[in-house]
């Protein structure tokens, strides 16, 4: 869905700036699509040599300032209705069947429900939906996480 949106307001031909890890980068205006199945390097060289870095809890830090810029351009986009200030995250087996499925999800949206938590489907949402969706969050429960990423556009301290 990102993918058909974004293609949908960048000029075209585009020009695809390749950025190596850690090299400092100032832009305009900038889109960073990111592979599906991102894997830190510590568990790419356990996979791929057999070996567990050891990392430092700093070493995959993300920037205050600038996830503030991302929320705050967001959060001016006329976007549709908010969910409310608890949501429970949703997530199908199918179209995504995945092994991080939960096997009682149904049990678990049920019971967000009766303690007035909206079950809400991320992944079958667009992107101004969901970030319509969490801008009012207070309280999210997610069993699995993928949609946790929709928390950047909610309210500090949810």
């Amino acid at each position: 869905l990102i993918t058909e949106q974004v293609l949908t307001i960048l000029p075209r031909p585009r020009e695809i700036i390749r950025v190596a890890p850690r090299q400092p980068l100032i832009a305009e205006r900038l889109i960073d699509l990111t592979p599906p199945a991102y894997a830190p390097p510590d568990l790419r060289s356990a996979i791929e040599q057999g070996v567990v870095e050891s990392v430092g809890a700093d070493a995959y830090t993300f920037s205050a300032s600038a996830l503030d810029r991302v929320r705050e351009a967001a959060l001016k986009l006329p976007v549709g209705p908010s969910a409310g200030e608890r949501l429970f995250l949703y997530r199908r087996t199918q179209p995504y069947g995945n092994a991080r499925q939960c096997v009682n999800m149904d049990k678990m949206a049920n019971l967000a429900r009766r303690q007035g938590f909206r079950v809400i489907e991320p992944g079958s949402m667009t992107l101004e939906e969901q970030i319509a969706a969490f801008r009012d969050a207070r309280i999210v429960i997610a069993p699995v996480g993928a949609a946790l990423v929709n928390l950047l556009f909610a309210r500090r301290g949810c």
